[in-house]
């Protein structure tokens, strides 16, 4: 079992002083409920999303009561399959009915007729900044194909908040680029105004690169720059 979190925590829908970004930049957090409200459609399941940002937890968005329940203990608790996604940086199945390693979490699944999870994490390219979580009511276990779904989505939301952290931060793009990172900033913002996942979004991104004739980065920068100014 992990440690108690301390009392640097949000709870969902709640204040986090005037750095809480969620609520600074309400657009995006709009933005990981809509994805969350497709991906319950399609998957068949509650859905949250979890974010970890300076050793702070937020559920950020769910889909619905059951999904806030069960991420609500996760984030009370400091353990759960969401916390396991983001500290393994693999998808986590469980059966939250029947595990013993987070009893607790099997109690609160039992209250919310969970009888199945999906954790899948939310990567950027320097680090895991949360998980999406799907939750069935069902007995069914989340095939293959499913986790793809999921993952898929998982991508989507990792872009929109790591393009809500880039503009947050007020990072320097001349250092960004030589990590790439305004690429995936870049990437975030597409992805945030087409629904697309990554891999269409990075195509996007190069395809205008192409027609302009300018080097991915410079396309990225142009990209930032404009949505920064508004």
């Amino acid at each position: 079992m992990r440690g108690q979190p301390t009392d640097d925590r949000s709870r969902p829908g709640e204040p986090h002083g005037a750095d809480d970004l969620l609520l600074e930049l309400a657009p995006i957090a709009e933005h990981l409920r809509d994805i969350l409200d497709v991906a319950a459609a399609e998957l068949r399941a509650s859905c949250a999303v979890m974010l970890r940002n300076d050793g702070r937890l937020r559920t950020a968005a769910t889909s619905d009561t059951r999904a806030e329940a069960m991420s609500d203990w996760q984030f009370v608790h400091g353990a759960g399959p969401s916390l396991e996604a983001m500290d393994d940086s693999v998808a986590v199945y469980s059966s939250p009915s029947t595990t013993s390693q987070w009893p607790g979490f099997a109690r609160v699944a039992a209250e919310q007729r969970c009888s199945s999870s999906l954790s899948i994490p939310l990567l950027t390219e320097a680090s895991t900044i949360g998980a999406l979580t799907a939750y069935r009511d069902n007995a069914l276990q989340f095939t293959p194909a499913d986790q793809q779904v999921a993952q898929q989505f998982a991508e989507q939301a990792a872009g929109a908040v790591a393009y809500l952290l880039r503009i947050a931060s007020g990072a320097d793009l001349s250092a960004a680029v030589a990590h790439q990172s305004v690429i995936d900033t870049a990437v975030g913002i597409l992805m945030v105004r087409g629904g697309h996942d990554g891999e269409q979004a990075l195509a996007a991104l190069r395809a205008d690169a192409t027609a302009r004739g300018v080097q991915l980065s410079q396309a990225a920068i142009e990209l930032v720059s404009a949505t920064s100014a508004g």
